[in-house]
């Protein structure tokens, strides 16, 4: 497996924003599907703080002034924002992930269309598993990042977006202060990011040396059987 290793050299230093940059012409390609979704996210997002508000005013303006009309008002209006708050949530994650197929599916077609037209040197230098390998791990991982990382960083982007706004309406003063840790935080959580996407790429860089070296092991097993080499291939 050491030449496999040595000749396995493609690293990557793609940050998550370059990532999404790279994926947005993609999205661009079925613009209906990528407007729905954006709305479906940005109606969770305001129904979402809507409802601690309503459950703030049953208490302050109901509860406390013994208005059980005003309650029952409350509730069945926090019962159809509950409501429409779950079909914005089923909306956005079934609408971002038909996206999201549609998109690596362009991807892939194109990775296809691309391989097709290298020139015969590549092919030599470069194992059929370790090609097969980028073409369906490396695209699996590409989908998983799209279907749960991207969609996290969207989805909760735009929520802590709104929870500010929401927070500075009630006071901005307390808003300030409970932002003051922020920065450090975001600095944390970036640092810890650009490390675990080293031993992420170095993981899947060893993955793909193990896939090629079974895939060429595999594919001519029968000629190592023909000639009784077992002993000095394997």
């Amino acid at each position: 497996m050491k030449s496999f290793v040595e000749e396995d050299k493609v690293q990557s230093g793609l940050s998550v924003p370059k990532m999404i940059a790279r994926l947005i012409p993609y999205a661009r390609r079925f613009p209906w599907l990528f407007l729905i979704t954006l709305v479906s996210i940005l109606g969770l997002a305001v129904a979402s703080r809507v409802l601690p508000w309503l459950f703030g005013r049953a208490i302050d303006e109901g509860i406390l002034k013994n208005d059980a009309a005003l309650v029952a008002r409350i509730a069945m209006i926090y019962l159809a924002v509950e409501v429409l708050r779950s079909a914005f949530d089923f909306s956005y994650l079934y609408f971002f992930q038909k996206l999201g197929q549609k998109v690596l599916t362009d991807i892939r077609q194109d990775l296809n269309d691309r391989v097709q037209s290298l020139p015969i040197e590549f092919f030599n230098k470069n194992p059929i598993g370790r090609i097969v390998t980028r073409l369906t791990n490396d695209t699996a991982t590409l989908s998983e990042v799209f279907s749960n990382g991207v969609i996290q960083i969207i989805t909760e982007s735009v929520i802590f977006l709104s929870i500010v706004v929401a927070m500075a309406l009630i006071s901005w003063k307390l808003t300030l202060i409970t932002m003051i840790g922020a920065p450090l935080f975001l600095f944390l959580a970036f640092k810890l990011a650009s490390r675990l996407r080293v031993i992420l790429r170095e993981s899947k860089k060893r993955l793909s040396v193990l896939s090629s070296y079974a895939s060429e092991q595999l594919s001519g097993i029968r000629v190592v059987k023909a000639f009784a080499q077992e002993d000095r291939e394997y």
